[in-house]
């Protein structure tokens, strides 16, 4: 069960899950167009700060921490290459992006790395886990990746994500579709 209020995010496994426990969390959400949901409506709802992380361990000890929420999203990564819906050779591809270095807002930005998601758009498995994806990070200095021979298909559609990551561990992304020839 997953309930909000008042800036509060409760999860608490149920039947058969009860007695397992949880890893980690990733929040993320739909993104509206700005039109309905602009930053500065962001900004106001989910101020910055130090918000509370609290949790019970396995063996039922109380567990607190922090995590810090910050107004410093980068804008998105600009892809130079490929071009929107354009079919690539499967030899030589390399994906190039423009640094990142300010927020969505126009404020100065510290990026820590970029992630580049090559995922095959159409596969064979129904439940996904033996989809084809190339998933690499690289350093805050590259702007551009390239993709080895051997994980490109011809004749194939691709979804590419280039991701800007951000010092408090924001992040942003670009999508883009291309096929090999």
């Amino acid at each position: 069960m997953i309930r909000t209020a008042h800036r509060r995010l409760a999860g608490k496994p149920q039947a058969q899950l009860k007695d397992l426990t949880m890893a980690g969390i990733f929040f993320e959400v739909r993104e509206p167009p700005s039109t309905e949901f602009s930053f500065e409506d962001l900004q106001a709802r989910f101020p910055e700060g130090q918000y509370p992380v609290r949790a019970l361990s396995f063996e039922g000890k109380r567990l607190t921490g922090s995590a810090t929420f910050t107004h410093d999203v980068p804008a998105p990564p600009t892809v130079t290459a490929p071009l929107e819906d354009t079919e690539v050779s499967t030899t030589g591809l390399v994906i190039e992006w423009k640094d990142v270095t300010e927020t969505v807002d126009g404020r100065p930005v510290t990026i820590t790395g970029y992630e580049v998601i090559i995922t095959k758009a159409e596969h064979s498995d129904p439940h996904g886990f033996s989809t084809p994806i190339f998933d690499v990070h690289v350093p805050p200095n590259r702007n551009m990746l390239a993709v080895p021979v051997e994980f490109l298909e011809p004749g194939t559609e691709y979804e590419l994500e280039v991701l800007a990551l951000e010092v408090s561990g924001n992040q942003t992304i670009t999508v883009r579709i291309f096929t090999t020839e």
